[in-house]
């Protein structure tokens, strides 16, 4: 594929890649191939492990080996053929351990700190945004949780039963709301008994400079600070969240800015905006109200 089609960073995949040999490991390394691999069916699956056999559990889902050749592999569900659920991922990576306590390919263990790499930065470098995405660094895009519990300081066997007490969904200006919701609608529609409490803080005086201009002045009187919070449960009352809409206005850019200054945050708001909204919204509304109820 090189020789016909040349890449300079070509970044071949390899989805599933379960079963490998030393043989195998030595040409991915040749040609760097990332490896996706299931990331929790030794535990998920672990019923069936057996059908396998030691030795061939002994190179499947082979992260410790694909570390130790130096390659990045990345986590994977295959969902729904096993969960997207993170913590799944690193107890079964961690613990090579089905429900009964079953052991499968234990040579394969990796530590907590490669798992969350494999899930985050190798991630992100598979998919070519690892510029701008894949680790806490200034510049990247991130959604973080706080869990209840310290991954580092918690059993590996006991990995899933971590909660997310919190999550943050920020840098998204007015728009964080409605990101908000959609991951709490995520929330309860996975755990039917969880109540997630979604809280808006919006600091508009941060951005109050001294000025004459009347475009900025008429910004700082349309803005105030304020908080809302509501309550989003699986239960059939109350409003429903049934999908949510984001139509892209073309030309718009410039008309709602925010900038970190020498003398504090400065926000543009242009007297603009209502009417591309208004225009936005004429264009577009039978995707904007796509599947409604009549």
């Amino acid at each position: 594929m090189q020789k016909e089609t040349p890449r300079r960073d070509p970044r071949f995949r390899v989805e599933h890649c379960t079963l490998i040999n030393p043989s195998l490991i030595r040409r991915m390394s040749a040609l760097k191939v990332i490896p996706a691999p299931f990331s929790c069916y030794v535990y998920f699956h672990g019923d069936v492990m057996h059908f396998y056999g030691e030795q061939r559990t002994r190179n499947m889902f082979a992260m410790r080996s694909f570390i130790d050749a130096g390659l990045q592999p990345t986590d994977a569900s295959d969902y729904t053929a096993s969960p997207s659920d993170p913590m799944m991922w690193l107890q079964s990576q961690l613990t090579r351990t089905d429900p009964k306590g079953n052991v499968w390919g234990a040579n394969q263990r990796i530590t907590l700190e490669e798992a969350i790499r494999c899930g985050t930065l190798n991630g992100a470098y598979a998919s070519f945004e690892d510029g701008i995405k894949g680790s806490i660094t200034a510049g990247k895009l991130a959604d973080l949780v706080v869990l209840r519990q310290d991954p580092f300081k918690t059993d590996p066997l006991a990995l899933m039963k971590a909660t997310v007490e919190r999550t943050m969904v920020g840098f998204m200006g007015c728009s964080a709301a409605i990101n908000g919701l959609k991951v709490a609608r995520h929330i309860v529609r996975s755990e039917p008994a969880a109540h997630v409490l979604v809280l808006n803080l919006e600091l508009c005086t941060l951005h109050l400079q001294e000025t004459l201009n009347l475009a900025q002045l008429l910004c700082f009187l349309l803005f105030a600070d304020g908080c809302a919070a509501s309550l989003v449960t699986a239960e059939p009352k109350g409003i429903a969240l049934d999908s949510f809409r984001a139509v892209l206005v073309p030309d718009s850019r410039e008309l709602m800015a925010w900038n970190i200054r020498d003398v504090g945050f400065d926000m543009v708001l242009s007297g603009q905006v209502p009417a591309a909204i208004h225009d936005g919204l004429r264009l577009r509304t039978g995707e904007v109200l796509a599947g409604a109820q009549p």
